[in-house]
């Protein structure tokens, strides 16, 4: 709740920047509207950067505590090819072709400092990619890969970056990926994905998933 309340704000933001250019649109003599009007494009693109940030802010989910996030299984069509059905938590499902013995799931987390916290900012997190592993280094580089970008940032503005590259001066946000989670796929699989605020957590729910993971290690 607090990131999108915080895309609002800067929503509402831009919306009071087009109003004052608009006003400074018509004003006039020539010399100040030209000169109010060059400071008014100025404005609108900023205004763009901002509503892009908002909608990047507005990709993350709130953190409490630790949560299911996700339902994954498996549906084998050949050796080393499955198909994998993600279900989110919001109810968005999609099927993805991969290749490998191991699924592999990446999030990224912003984990605020302390004082951050203390204003009610609780960790953010986003599901980031989806892809098939092998065990077998050959196989690796010699047979066939998938990876599927499971949110992008629009336009390349990525607020995560941002925060990685100026943490060390603000001191206000931890900005990480938070931990990546592999297990085994196997014909039937199904598990559960969890996100605590140490990363990403895989539970087997069926026997068939018990079973891969058994034998993996």
């Amino acid at each position: 709740m607090t990131y999108i309340l915080f895309s609002a704000f800067l929503l509402l933001i831009s919306l009071y920047i087009v109003y004052k250019v608009c006003r400074l649109f018509f004003k006039t003599p020539w010399f100040l509207a030209w000169l109010k009007g060059t400071c008014g494009f100025g404005l609108i693109f900023l205004v763009l950067i901002l509503a892009v940030i908002a909608i990047d802010i507005a990709s993350y989910n709130e953190l409490v505590a630790e949560k299911d996030i996700a339902t994954i299984r498996f549906e084998k069509n050949k050796e080393q090819h499955y198909t994998a059905t993600l279900i989110t938590n919001s109810g968005d499902m999609d099927r993805y072709e991969l290749y490998g013995d191991q699924w592999q799931l990446d999030s990224r987390i912003l984990k605020w400092s302390s004082q951050a916290a203390r204003l009610g900012i609780k960790t953010g997190y986003r599901l980031e990619r989806l892809a098939g592993r092998y065990i077998s280094l050959n196989d690796e580089r010699d047979k066939p890969r998938r990876l599927y970008a499971l949110n992008e940032s629009p336009w390349s503005v990525d607020i995560w970056m941002w925060l990685n590259n100026i943490d060390d001066k603000i001191g206000m946000v931890d900005a990480r990926y938070g931990n990546s989670v592999f297990l085994p796929m196997s014909d039937g699989a199904f598990f559960q994905i969890a996100l605590s605020n140490t990363g990403l957590v895989a539970r087997p729910l069926n026997r068939s998933a018990k079973d891969a993971v058994k034998q993996w290690q």
